[in-house]
């Protein structure tokens, strides 16, 4: 069996603008309980991978559909990140704008195909190039990279901040 190393980012150090990892240890840590929503996402289809395409099956915001799909990722090297709930209205921001949303909170009707990003959380010091080779082991992926950040400068990716994963 595999070993996976679970990586998990501490909510407290988001909060003063800086991103700290924690390993874990050799056994994967589930992801965090989220709260109970706000929105009821009863329909909605359970799955443990990120769909690339979710036909919305009722209407509901983008910060619920974010918090049900966006909980966990794994990188290249095998090690899977989880995704705090703190982090849920920054990844929603962002894959709504990447979607054509006006922001997090506005209401995705039933029946509209959304696209659901595969996404990275920005750690100090982090640049597109070392995103590109720590997710995909590629350096060759950064121009995808960019092409799907228009919005963030190459040298000043904010710490905490959400990249959208071609």
């Amino acid at each position: 069996m595999k070993r996976v190393t679970a990586i998990v980012v501490i909510a407290a150090v988001l909060a003063a603008g800086g991103v700290s990892c924690k390993s874990t240890g050799s056994t994967p840590t589930p992801p965090p309980k989220r709260g109970a929503a706000a929105e009821d996402l009863s329909g909605f289809p359970e799955t443990l991978e990120l769909p690339a395409n979710l036909t919305v099956p009722r209407e509901a915001s983008m910060q619920a559909i974010a918090a049900r799909y966006y909980k966990s990722m794994r990188l290249k090297d095998g090690t899977t990140v989880i995704i705090m709930p703190e982090q849920t209205p920054a990844i929603a921001e962002r894959v709504a704008k990447f979607n054509g949303l006006p922001d997090a909170m506005a209401k995705v009707p039933g029946g509209r195909v959304l696209k659901l990003p595969r996404v990275y959380i920005v750690a100090p010091g982090d640049t597109f190039y070392g995103i590109a080779v720590r997710v995909y082991g590629d350096k060759n992926r950064v121009t995808a990279i960019e092409a799907a950040n228009p919005d963030y400068p190459e040298k000043n990716l904010p710490a905490g901040g959400v990249v959208i994963l071609p």
